[in-house]
């Protein structure tokens, strides 16, 4: 048994190859993929040839569809003994029922010949005016979002109005609106041919498509492709250059080391703020920070953008057996028991259970953090009534202490009892003295306002006075806000008591 695949061109007749054009002249009948394609009917009348289309017809979903066609043409093969296959343009072109095919005729020991033809991609090179000198990327309409907009696209099987209307709204998310791109409708067909040059906004408006419709995106330019990240690491990287920025070409890992800290915590702001505009702004610029990085070190031949995310995404696929693999969990608590497991097999040469942590991590953030750490192998209390009856110990302590040196240890050792409190309440301490030091900065700076008011400067009243513009600062954020106020008795200047 043997099954013959050719490719039927793009569209005229004059674009079959020889050995094509011998096959299906010479064959008793041939099956073609569809009867939707201009080549069968510039076939000589001697040519029998029957559609699948049938199979179309049957299946329920794509994702079927190329399995399906395989599974019929072995089972045609076997009923006639051999079979010519016949596919639109060329066999190795975006025609998933040869891939299908392969793989079925390999597992079954059925021997596949492959006659290559003329694919769309030479025609709709030639109807778009363009050669591949700098690359070329071919997608299906469906995977466009993979597209990298610094390489020449061919957009193949845009039939569909609605399916060019995603296609649109997707390449919008990488390219400029107005960039130019161009629709070819039969390309290679002799009369039919019609190449359409629009911008990107314009793409699914007053036009036609069909399925011998196919979409040109030439490539853009790293200014331009601003939604891209490969055009973002190459901004950078000219930014970085000789041709580059004076500031830019200076910065060291040791001199962007404040801004990494900035940027964080600027996104941690846009967060408390809940602000998304605010936030994808500042995500921005922490990742501008991490590509700055990534620059400087290619610079010096140290690692590379490829290298960094490398790592990242197989670390995460690592830490994560429970999705890349076959390990089960039971919640997120089994989940971090993992995720400490399999850091200790990454870095045997840990000594202790607190490396790791950075020095210049803030301390409030540090103290959680080794707490927990210590809590993973029990070290800690069940109940939070102990953890309160140390707070209190703690205060008794700070109270007794006679010296400034043992003030400063002591109130440390509150601080801490303290963080301990929050994390087994389930507060993140670090963000709780965040949001206490932007309540107080709201109020006082309300304070201000309402001395403003009476004519006169904060500083010339008394601690009285001030405190009654406090509670009334605190009276009005409690009326704009009723549900998110649980504060009870005196407040003072130095927070609520």
């Amino acid at each position: 048994m043997k099954i013959t695949v050719i490719g039927l061109g793009p569209g005229p007749y004059s674009l079959l190859t020889l050995e094509a054009s011998h096959i299906l002249e010479h064959s008793a009948k041939v099956w073609v993929r569809t009867a939707r394609h201009p080549t069968l009917q510039q076939l000589p009348e001697a040519v029998k040839w029957e559609s699948l289309d049938y199979v179309y017809d049957r299946v329920e979903s794509f994702e079927t569809l190329y399995s399906e066609l395989a599974a019929e043409v072995i089972a045609i093969a076997r009923r006639e003994g051999e079979m010519v296959y016949a596919v639109p343009g060329d066999p190795t072109i975006a025609e998933d029922s040869v891939r299908e095919l392969w793989r079925l005729a390999e597992e079954q020991g059925i021997d596949v010949q492959v006659v290559p033809g003329v694919s769309f991609i030479e025609v709709g090179l030639e109807a778009a005016r363009t050669t591949m000198s700098g690359g070329l990327q071919l997608f299906d309409a469906q995977h466009v979002a993979s597209a990298n907009p610094l390489v020449d696209l061919l957009v193949y099987q845009v039939e569909d109005p609605l399916v060019l209307s995603d296609v649109k709204l997707e390449l919008m998310k990488r390219y400029p609106e107005d960039h130019p791109v161009a629709l070819l409708k039969a390309a290679g067909v002799p009369g039919e041919q019609r190449v359409q040059r629009i911008p990107l906004h314009d793409l699914d408006r007053r036009v036609q498509v069909d399925h011998l419709t196919a979409l040109f995106v030439p490539a853009a330019t790293e200014e331009s492709a601003l939604g891209s990240f490969d055009a973002f690491v190459r901004v950078v990287a000219k930014l970085r250059s000789p041709e580059g920025c004076p500031w830019d070409r200076e910065q060291t890992h040791e001199s962007l080391k404040p801004y990494v800290v900035e940027e964080a915590y600027e996104v941690v702001e846009a967060i408390d703020q809940g602000h998304p505009a605010a936030l994808s702004d500042e995500l921005g610029d922490l990742l501008l920070q991490v590509v700055l990085h990534a620059q400087v070190a290619d610079e010096a031949g140290e690692f590379d953008i490829s290298d960094v995310l490398k790592a990242i995404g197989a670390k995460m696929v690592r830490r994560h057996p429970h999705v890349f693999g076959e390990v089960c969990v039971s919640g997120a608590r089994e989940v971090l028991a993992n995720w400490e497991t399999i850091k200790k097999t990454e870095k045997e040469e840990r000594k202790t259970m607190f490396d790791g942590i950075p020095r210049h991590m803030p301390a409030l953030q540090a103290a959680q953090e080794v707490q927990g750490r210590a809590a993973r192998i029990g070290f800690d209390w069940k109940e939070i009534q102990p953890v309160l009856d140390k707070v209190e110990e703690e205060i008794g302590e700070l109270k007794a202490a006679r010296s400034s040196a043992e003030t400063q240890a002591e109130l440390g050792d509150l601080l801490f009892a303290l963080v301990n409190a929050a994390r087994h309440l389930g507060v993140n301490a670090e963000m709780a003295l965040r949001s206490a030091n932007g309540k107080f900065v709201q109020r006082f700076t309300r304070m201000e306002e309402l001395a403003r008011e009476q004519g006169v400067g904060l500083s010339s009243l008394d601690l009285e006075q001030q405190d009654a513009l406090w509670n009334r600062a605190k009276a009005e954020e409690k009326e704009s806000k009723p549900d998110n106020s649980r504060t009870k008795g005196k407040a003072r200047r130095g927070g609520d008591k």
